[in-house]
């Protein structure tokens, strides 16, 4: 109607349909700035317009029609997995909401063409880095060898000295047979020799000699081979002989003093030949006829006191003198010993002895009755100190010496005056300007508590107007001192002897402005009264390395926020991040491996944006992988990364080797694989001939029984050894008086046979073997 309202019916009445007062653009139903005509997507969710943040949450935020794209905000990176064993190449990352296929999220393999190599794998010795942890051939792989050390270099190891390893280490071997590692002639199959008491070639006997004597002890032990009463095993008999081989006769079987009797026979001196058993006695102080008893029916006894001159009595004159007499004090050795007792001396020369009361025989004027000294000791040997002579406080000092107060260990004349009220030093005068704790006081003029370290007094107090300290800077100032608060004022309020520091209570943040453009960087400041050179007071450049990136500057299209705004415009951005505008043409900006000049992955796309797919992305065998992904044979349907390896001798898994069990190392014409089981070795293969050498030739796993050296002695039954359950039986082995065929020649030695039946052979000793 003429009013511009809709008319009664409730229709619009121009002919548009529109109210003829509707000029308003249409509702922004959530607020977010936006409506449906201008290209809200839905005006129900405020998160949710054109150029909103996208997430990977299955909702279209920036409306332009596609969710989940490679650019959200929160999408993950991913990396190819060609070999499929769960770890990805680091080299091709790619962006997204969800991994694309053949990717996974983690991106350790450090070969992404072999299954067999990624973290957590098993490390074997084949020369390549099968766990990824950046070393080759540890010594923890599965296949790693013990090797040995070969410290003497004779190619023989030490089998408690040992390493594991690929490869042999420097100084080690394969081979753990050396009995003697630092020795260079001992090793198995070198010569043994005789009596060296050395096992040289490393087999169970060391020596080989003959026993002459029967005695069961051989040449290199027997001392004397031809008596047989002379071994290591018999006994000394007091016959001057060594008889246990032992190097030497016992002392008891000696005749030093060339008496004709050896101590086993009774000598009880064998250095004296005066003395021995039944000798005649002497006056000599000594045991002559060895029955325990010195010097008996020898000499006088002219005192009568039972002991005689020969027997020690020092005066056999008086019978109160002999050897075990009591001692008494009257300045004679009593008992013989040759000495007088301490206590019987007068060694002061003060004619007091010991025994007679003088309590001090080193001092001539301490005895009974002596005059008492200012000395602290007892010089009559009364027992007791007259009381001025007592130092009760221990402090050295007696009252007759000059000790004010007896009862103080701190008080004495020779003590260091302290400030403490007290006269320490016992000059009369107390806390004295000398006082060895005396202080230092400062005169504090401005009475702020701080003195002025110019002028100064020494007393144990503090002087009127004088503090403990001297941390003024300006007595006359009291709001200058060490407690006062620093001011940009051009003082040293603090008294720290800088002035308007960068702790002032008043100082100013200012900001850096490298590029010269007036405004500053917000993370390079200065703390400082007065604005130093190239620093402003705002905060506000986003970029101070560029002048022309400013809040003042004007946007350019270069993928730069020139404005500091923070905000770059859509078709400056480089969505994946690969180095790459739309307006640079970037056929895709939403995959960063797909741009101008990218290199081709092997993933069926226009990675380079020429229009074209490479050839190698086909599979022309039909195994499902192409050559790209790995495949080293693509003609061979059964080749390809992953592939189980079969006993064929090629590289079925693309690995880049041929599997160890796969080669034939020895030439025999049979693998590992094939049940080869020492493929270093041409003579031993499934189906070869058992020889004589304590080795599985023919790989079914077991030894022939007559292969075995049971006894270790070097050895087998098949090489004629005639009994393995004894190490000293084999063919070559010395005879022993046992009644056994220790050589293995099938016959016994002549003197080993009991041809009388005595149970006694010749070799045993018996001199008439027909004679039982």
């Amino acid at each position: 109607d003429a009013t511009g309202d809709d008319d009664a019916t409730g229709d619009d009445d121009d002919s548009t349909g529109d109210d003829d007062d509707d000029t308003t653009a249409a509702l922004d139903q959530d607020g977010d700035g936006w409506s449906i005509p201008d290209g809200d997507c839905d005006d129900s969710n405020p998160a949710a317009y054109p150029g909103a943040d996208e997430y990977c949450d299955g909702v279209d935020t920036d409306c332009d029609g596609t969710l989940d794209e490679d650019d959200a905000l929160d999408a993950a990176q991913w990396y190819p997995d060609l070999d499929g064993d769960g770890f990805g190449d680091a080299a091709g990352e790619v962006t997204a909401c969800s991994a694309p296929p053949d990717h996974v999220g983690d991106a350790q393999d450090c070969d992404d063409g072999d299954a067999t190599h990624h973290p957590g794998a098993d490390e074997y010795c084949d020369g390549a880095d099968d766990d990824c942890d950046g070393a080759v051939d540890e010594a923890d792989a599965l296949d790693v060898a013990t090797w040995y050390a070969d410290g003497d270099g004779d190619g023989f190891g030490d089998g408690a000295v040992t390493t594991e390893a690929c490869d042999a280490p420097p100084g080690y071997v394969a081979d753990a047979a050396d009995c003697d590692d630092g020795d260079g002639t001992v090793h198995p199959g070198a010569t043994e020799a005789t009596c060296d008491g050395v096992d040289n070639d490393c087999d169970p006997a060391t020596e080989d000699a003959p026993d002459d004597d029967g005695d069961g002890a051989d040449l290199c032990v027997d001392c004397d081979d031809a008596d047989p009463a002379v071994n290591p095993s018999a006994t000394e008999v007091c016959n001057g002989v060594d008889d246990d081989c032992d190097g030497a006769v016992p002392t008891d079987e000696a005749d030093d003093d060339g008496d004709g009797m050896r101590i086993c026979e009774g000598d009880c001196d064998d250095g004296d030949p005066l003395t021995y058993l039944d000798a005649p006695e002497q006056c000599d102080q000594l045991d002559n006829d060895c029955d325990g008893t010195v010097d008996e029916d020898v000499g006088l006894d002219g005192d009568g006191d039972g002991v005689n001159a020969c027997q020690g009595d020092c005066d056999d004159t008086d019978p109160a003198v002999y050897p075990g007499a009591a001692e008494i004090c009257d300045g004679k050795d009593s008992d013989c010993d040759g000495s007088l007792p301490a206590d019987e001396a007068d060694e002061d020369g003060d004619g007091a002895r010991v025994c007679e009361g003088d309590c001090d025989d080193l001092d001539g004027v301490t005895f009974p009755g002596a005059a008492e000294l200012c000395d602290g000791v007892d010089n009559d040997c009364d027992g007791s100190l007259p009381a001025e002579e007592a130092d009760a406080d221990a402090d050295g000092t007696m009252e007759c010496a000059g000790d004010c107060d007896d009862a103080d260990p701190a008080q004495n004349p020779g003590a260091a005056e302290v400030c403490n009220g007290e006269d320490d030093d016992c000059d009369g005068t107390v806390d004295e300007d000398d006082a060895v704790d005396v202080s230092t006081w400062y005169a504090d003029g401005d009475a702020d508590g701080y003195g002025d370290p110019a002028l100064t007094q020494v007393a144990c107090d503090a002087p009127q107007g004088y503090v403990d300290n001297a941390g003024d800077c300006d007595d006359a100032d009291p709001a200058q001192n060490p407690s006062a608060t620093e001011q940009c004022n051009g003082e040293d309020d603090d008294c720290d002897g800088a002035i308007d520091e960068d702790e002032a209570q008043d100082v100013v943040t200012w900001y850096l402005d490298a590029d010269g453009d007036g405004f500053g960087d917000p993370s390079v400041t200065d703390i400082d009264c007065n604005a130093p050179q190239g620093y402003v007071g705002n905060a506000e450049d986003c970029d101070d390395g560029d002048p022309a990136q400013n809040p003042a500057a004007t946007e350019l299209c270069n993928g730069e926020d020139d404005d500091c705004d923070g905000l770059v415009p859509a078709d400056e951005e480089d969505a994946d991040a690969d180095g790459h505008r739309v307006c640079a043409d970037d056929c895709d900006d939403g995959n960063v491996d797909i741009h101008p000049g990218a290199i081709e992955l092997c993933d069926g796309l226009d990675g380079d944006c020429d229009g074209s797919l490479p050839a190698d992305e086909q599979d022309g065998d039909g195994d499902g992988v192409m050559a790209c992904d790995g495949d080293c044979d693509d003609t061979e349907a059964g080749t390809y990364p992953g592939a189980g390896e079969v006993c064929d001798g090629e590289d079925n898994d693309c690995d880049g080797h041929v599997p160890a069990d796969e080669a034939d190392g020895d030439g025999d014409g049979v693998m590992e694989c094939d049940g080869d089981c020492d493929d270093a070795d041409a003579a031993i293969f499934p189906g070869a001939q058992e020889a004589c050498n304590g080795v599985d030739d023919d790989c079914d796993g077991s030894i022939p029984a007559n292969e075995d050296d049971d006894d270790g002695d070097g050895y087998r039954v098949c090489e004629d050894d005639c009994d393995d359950a004894d190490v000293e039986i084999y063919p070559g082995a010395t005879e022993l008086c046992d009644g056994l065929d220790g050589d293995c020649d099938g016959s016994l030695p002549a003197d080993e046979d009991d041809a009388d039946g005595d149970g006694e052979m010749e070799c045993d000793g018996d001199c008439d073997d027909a004679d039982a």
